[in-house]
């Protein structure tokens, strides 16, 4: 039974983004950039608990900065829009925006999909699809990317 309910969700979740995309694409984005946050954060603090790490402070933290900017880029992008009278260029913009934010995301959900479910091998090829087959297409995009040694790593 629960994977009847399971399934009934998701085919609604569908329908609801996919309906809500065509009356207005601006707003579809929005919805589906919303979910694909929550599932982020959902699915990296089950990898977190999976890989035996608390709820740490710091990754809260982080959690809440990468919201102010991602929100913060989008009403900056549509201030801008409002200021020089081209709202509808700038909404453009914005859902170019919130398609970047959604495949980093989408990126991060694969990686926790990884450690919640190591014996998957569609995970590590969908994951490699979206972080190295993709960015290789943009120069520059993979080097930017990488994650830099902190401090605390480099001395030991």
């Amino acid at each position: 039974m629960d994977n009847i309910t399971t399934y009934i969700t998701r085919y609604l979740l569908f329908a609801i983004g996919l309906i809500s995309t065509y009356i207005n694409e601006f707003i579809g984005v929005s919805i589906l950039f919303l979910l694909v946050f929550v599932v982020d954060f959902v699915t990296g603090t089950l990898a977190s608990f999976r890989s035996g790490h608390k709820i740490e402070s710091n990754r809260l933290r982080w959690s809440f900065a990468k919201t102010v900017c991602y929100l913060g880029t989008f009403a900056f992008t549509l201030l801008c829009g409002v200021c020089l009278n081209k709202t509808n260029a700038f909404i453009e913009i914005v859902k170019i925006e919130e398609y970047i934010a959604i495949w980093i995301e989408a990126t991060s959900i694969t990686e926790n999909l990884i450690i919640l479910f190591p014996k998957l091998e569609f995970f590590k090829v969908l994951n490699f699809m979206l972080s190295t087959v993709w960015v290789k297409k943009i120069s520059g995009l993979m080097d930017y990317l990488k994650e830099k040694n902190d401090k605390k790593h480099e001395n030991h």
